[in-house]
Formats: structure tokens, sequence, C-alpha cells
């Protein structure tokens, strides 16, 4: 009961305008989502463990959040090059013997 409330107290927060473009922004949401729809996104962070990773669950929560079919594609990180000469602004690790 307490959490339901709590989630009541989330939604209504939301209403604010300035609090819906944070969330908006910070998911790379469409500027096109109701404040309901961007309200919905913070009644999944109590399940973000089982979601993640979990591509057939994923797709089905965002397409109910988002009532529309949701293709979720799976993408490579790109390739990183580190130069070994280089510390990046590190300190060189130096080993102490004592």
């Amino acid at each position: 009961m307490e959490l339901e409330k709590e989630e009541v107290n989330m939604l209504d927060a939301l209403k604010n305008k300035a609090l819906s473009d944070y969330f908006l922004k910070f998911w790379g949401l469409p500027a096109s989502l109701t404040i309901h729809e961007v309200a919905s996104f913070l009644l999944l962070f109590p399940y973000a463990n089982v979601i993640n990773g979990n591509i057939p669950l994923m797709r089905a929560c965002l397409k109910v959040l988002l009532k529309e079919d949701v293709d979720i594609i799976r993408k490579s990180p790109l390739p990183t090059i580190a130069d070994v000469e280089s510390d990046g602004g590190l300190a060189k690790s130096r080993w102490v013997t004592i």
C-alpha cells in the first residue's frame, strides 16, 4: 500500500513540466511523449534488475508503455584503441619494493 502511495506521489510530481523534460533528456526519449508516458517509465525502476539484459521482457515492457511495437537492435560497441605510449594524464605506476 505504501509503495502505491509513493508511485502516485511520483506521478503527481511529474506533472511539473521541468521534471518531465529532465527525464525526457536523461533517457533520450522523444519530446512527443506525454507527461503520463514519461512518468510510466519510473514505474519500471523497481524491476530494472529483472529487465536488464532480458531483451524479450524489455521489448514487452516498452511495448506496453509506448503503446506501439518496439524493435530492439543490439549493437556492439566500437573498438577502442589506447595509445600505449601515453599515460592518459594518469600518474605512471611504479613498483615499490619494501
